[in-house]
């Protein structure tokens, strides 16, 4: 009897947290190219870079990954260590140390990458890490005229 009851108002309690709420938005699956949509992309990456250049973090450890269909001589994911804000070095997943003509973005480098492709590319997506505000997935789609640059994803993780 009382499993019965019990029942009963759970079910009810489920029927009616359904009714009278607003559904929330739905996730683009697509970003907006139009120069509206492209305007609205470089303000939050101002507000973004902002949240990050207030940060005045000097020395820090990153972990990028790069995918791309491009034949970098590096195994991705690389971490990548700032010391008095200027990138010192980048260890590659296999412990090496990343060459300097191998493409390691510094986070910094990322929100001018970042920016251009917002301005030039077919399609861009971004992510930010909503406390620090650097890039946490930035995609770029096609970018006539940087062909090395389109089809390409990076991740971010700030390591502590």
């Amino acid at each position: 009897m009382y499993v019965r009851r019990f029942l009963f108002l759970v079910l009810l309690a489920v029927s009616i947290s359904g009714c009278g709420g607003t559904a929330a938005p739905p996730v683009p699956t697509e970003p907006d190219m139009s120069p509206s949509g492209r305007k609205a992309m470089e303000q939050e990456l101002d507000r973004n870079l902002k949240k990050w250049t207030s940060s005045k973090l000097e020395d820090y450890d990153y972990q990028i990954n790069m995918i791309c269909f491009c034949q970098y001589p590096v195994l991705y994911p690389v971490t990548v260590s700032v010391r008095n804000g200027e990138r010192t070095r980048g260890i590659s997943s296999d412990d090496l140390v990343v060459a300097e003509d191998v493409p390691v973005l510094s986070i910094n480098e990322l929100f001018e990458l970042t920016r251009s492709a917002i301005q030039e590319a077919s399609r861009v997506q971004i992510f930010y890490d909503s406390a620090k505000g650097f890039p946490t997935r930035v995609s770029i789609g096609k970018w006539p005229g940087n062909e090395l640059k389109e089809n390409t994803s990076y991740t971010v993780k700030l390591l502590e």
